[in-house]
């Protein structure tokens, strides 16, 4: 069984300023795959049934990344465990932050990134 400490902290580059308006992150998907096993399990099952029907290994690896990333950020933006989060549709199904109206985030994929 894996838990959230499993995970290796971690390091920023600079610490994150999230009182700003606007914040970008990148994170590098190859580098991070290495951690697939720990990162899962700040996932929830409807995660990881999702990204269990991609059928290319590369595109489930980015959607697992992508998803853990945005988990952690959030969490350390909200002061909450990342796995602790509920993300859900919101209006026109932009998917939003639970407990959360006024955090808004995006997600994109480039090349080897994701943003």
């Amino acid at each position: 069984m894996l838990i959230c400490d499993s995970l290796p902290p971690v390091t920023w580059q600079s610490e994150p300023d999230f009182g700003a308006a606007l914040a970008v992150f990148r994170v590098p998907i190859a580098a991070s795959s290495r951690y697939l096993p720990q990162v899962q399990a700040v996932l929830h099952s409807a995660e990881l049934l999702r990204a269990g029907r991609y059928h290319r290994p590369a595109d489930r690896t980015r959607f697992l990344v992508a998803r853990a990333a945005l988990r952690l950020l959030l969490g350390a933006r909200v002061r909450r465990p990342p796995a602790s989060l509920v993300l859900e549709a919101g209006v026109n199904k932009k998917p939003r932050l639970r407990d959360a109206p006024g955090l808004h985030y995006n997600i994109s994929h480039a090349g080897d990134w994701v943003l």
